[in-house]
């Protein structure tokens, strides 16, 4: 717990969010109105989905605050923009009872969290086909993220027959938004030869389109292409740099491989 506060008073979000909900509940802690709905605050502040969340139950039970049902529910769907399970089932609760409602429909933050909600469930059968007509819709309002997923949809054949041109095109127009996962997939479809010709130049260049946006996939797949030789001439020098952009964000993977590429890793490199 005493790490908790002490993350939560350095302003990590999710922590703040989680004291937060432990003072609602009084989960290992004595339960107070008054400081849960002062983390919950700070959490919903900087757009934590489990802070909002909470922070709209709060208003929606009067847990320690006057009951704000309009305030519950602005809280609550921006929790469910920002992909939180809870909130999203509820949304979709209410869509069920209005199917028709233009609000919901046109909302295509909401429509694809639910889509990617669909997508990722853990129970068995997976609702592909709502989820591909809600993608779909948000991705011809112009939502970006929508495109990227619709593009996976046909990309993976979730759900539906794999059809690398429709999965190109999505693709291509979230690329040309600036999403950065479309473009490493879009390279990916044009380094592996997936409905279009083969093309190692076009991927390398959308892998350092996607690089330059700070997307460690990208530069993965560019030190992998190097150290491998793969389509393009062998540079380790090459492949360390891209490899050292991607550990500098963090990414574990990207600092084992540095790590096996400096001989750091004891015995992994060693041929005998």
């Amino acid at each position: 717990m005493d790490k908790l506060i002490e993350f939560a008073k350095k302003g990590y979000a999710d922590s703040m969010a989680e004291l937060g909900y432990r003072y609602l509940f009084g989960e290992d802690i004595e339960q107070n109105f008054e400081l849960a709905h002062e983390w919950l605050s700070k959490a919903a502040e900087k757009g934590d989905p489990n802070g909002l969340y909470n922070l709209g139950y709060m208003y929606a039970e009067g847990m320690g605050v006057e009951t704000d049902y309009e305030k519950a529910y602005d809280l609550t769907l921006e929790a469910a923009h920002g992909g939180h399970t809870l909130a999203l089932e509820m949304f979709e609760e209410f869509m069920q009872k209005d199917p028709q409602n233009e609000e919901y429909l046109n909302d295509a933050v909401l429509i694809t969290e639910l889509a990617v909600m669909y997508l990722t469930s853990d129970t068995e059968k997976k609702k592909f086909k709502k989820a591909r007509a809600l993608l779909t819709r948000a991705a011809l309002m112009g939502y970006v993220k929508a495109m990227f997923h619709l593009g996976l949809m046909y990309q993976k054949g979730e759900g539906t027959r794999k059809n690398y041109k429709k999965a190109r095109e999505w693709y291509e127009q979230a690329a040309a938004l600036n999403d950065a996962g479309a473009m490493v997939n879009l390279g990916i479809m044009y380094n592996d030869g997936q409905g279009v010709k083969k093309n190692i130049d076009k991927a390398i260049e959308l892998y350092e389109k996607a690089a330059e946006l700070n997307e460690v996939d990208a530069m993965f797949n560019l030190a992998a292409m190097y150290s491998e030789g793969e389509g393009v001439e062998k540079n380790i020098d090459k492949a360390r740099e891209w490899l050292k952009k991607a550990a500098n964000l963090g990414d574990p993977d990207a600092m084992f491989h540095l790590a096996f590429l400096d001989g750091k890793v004891k015995g992994l490199n060693n041929d005998d």
